[in-house]
């Protein structure tokens, strides 16, 4: 919504009346929804997260542990059509970095491909850090993720 013009009448004795007119600039923005679905699979499922991660991680080895973010505690890119927060705990710290590999699912049962994202920031000796992975794909009425694989790069 950009230049709506707002007539205010204000009076100012019975006889008198003043008009001001201001200008109200509003930029529209564009919201994404990112749908996640909660799976693990293979080792994952059956092994114990390392000692010291959060109760609820999974264990993705190497002393890797991994879970979901919370949908409040990240922002998807504008640029993508879904994303989804990971949270990478590290036992003995990843130096080089966070790896994480979705498998994608377009209407939640068809196997649409994959999405992946790595970056250099190191995670200390004991740390959590979160990673944000953005996907970009057909439009479907829900595209929801399995988390697939989480490393040090």
């Amino acid at each position: 919504l950009t230049g709506i013009a707002i007539t205010v009448t204000t009076t100012v004795s019975s006889v008198a009346t003043t008009t001001a007119t201001s200008t109200i600039t509003s930029t529209a923005t564009s919201t994404k929804t990112a749908t996640s679905t909660v799976t693990v699979t293979g080792d994952a499922a059956q092994a114990d997260a390392p000692a010291g991660a959060p109760a609820d991680f999974s264990d993705y080895g190497d002393g890797i542990a991994a879970n979901w973010a919370a949908d409040e505690s990240y922002e998807c890119d504008p640029a993508d059509d879904s994303c989804w927060g990971v949270q990478i705990y590290s036992k003995d710290g990843c130096p080089t970095g966070p790896y994480v590999l979705l498998t994608i699912f377009a209407n939640g049962t068809d196997k649409s491909g994959s999405t992946e994202t790595s970056n250099n920031t190191a995670i200390a000796a004991g740390e959590t850090a979160l990673v944000v992975v953005g996907y970009v794909g057909p439009d479907v009425e829900t595209v929801t993720a399995e988390l697939t694989e989480a490393r040090c790069r």
